[in-house]
């Protein structure tokens, strides 16, 4: 299948979008068992979480710009 690149749209089963899925996925498990732990508890919370949960912050806003930048599958035919 010839498929032109565009420029800035990275491909649906590359092993770049497959890691950052796998990595997407990992933050969201972490934050379903740690949101709730820290909203329940009054529990002192070391700075160096906080420093993690901004860079999820800001990875979850580039997820989306990544989701606006990927190309899909319609009817088995990849559309860039």
């Amino acid at each position: 299948m010839n498929v032109e690149k565009s420029r800035n749209v990275f491909y649906p089963d590359s092993s770049f979008r497959s890691f950052w899925d796998i990595t997407s996925f990992l933050f969201v498990l972490y934050q379903s068992i740690i949101l709730p732990f820290k909203l329940s508890f009054d529990a002192i919370i070391p700075e160096f979480i906080i420093y993690f949960d901004v860079f999820q912050d800001a990875f979850f806003l580039m997820d989306v710009i990544m989701n606006f930048n990927t190309g899909i599958y319609k009817k088995g035919v990849l559309t860039m």
